[in-house]
């Protein structure tokens, strides 16, 4: 079991998360994450009618157990940018980020639509995606995996 700081792990974290990661359906994301906490940056979907880049604000867990156990994130993009205009959508992901064996994120998430108060029960999807370093466009794989 490796032993940190708090301080120590929070800036580890924060250096892991930075940078770009891929999903299993080519969707891109680009985490610049602070020591307090704080995640910013931007989301590429590469599926359904979100084109172009989309801002992103999110946390993650600074202070988790240990580096054996997963880290806590979460983040929210609102599918509105200057190219593409206003879908009327918000989606959230939470989940934990691992790095034992290999740098992963594994998340679920929440898809909203504006709708009406009649269709207000058909506004919201659910999913999962894992995030990885490497580019795998369009090839699914299973959490398993990843272990």
């Amino acid at each position: 079991m490796h032993v940190f700081s708090a301080a120590t792990l929070a800036t580890a974290i924060s250096a892991s998360l930075n940078g770009t990661w891929y999903n299993q359906l080519g969707s891109t994301v680009e985490f610049e994450a602070s020591a307090d906490g704080t995640l910013s940056g931007y989301y590429t979907s590469a599926v359904g009618d979100a084109k172009y880049e989309y801002v992103l604000t999110g946390r993650y867990d600074t202070d988790p157990r240990s580096f054996d156990v997963g880290a806590t994130l979460g983040w929210t993009v609102n599918w509105k940018n200057n190219k593409a205009g206003n879908s009327h959508s918000t989606t959230t992901w939470n989940g934990q980020y691992f790095s034992a064996n290999k740098q992963w994120i594994r998340t679920q998430w929440l898809l909203a639509r504006s709708t009406t108060e009649q269709r207000d029960w058909a506004s919201t999807q659910t999913g999962a995606d894992i995030f990885t370093r490497e580019k795998v466009a369009g090839v699914a794989w299973s959490p398993d995996e990843m272990d």
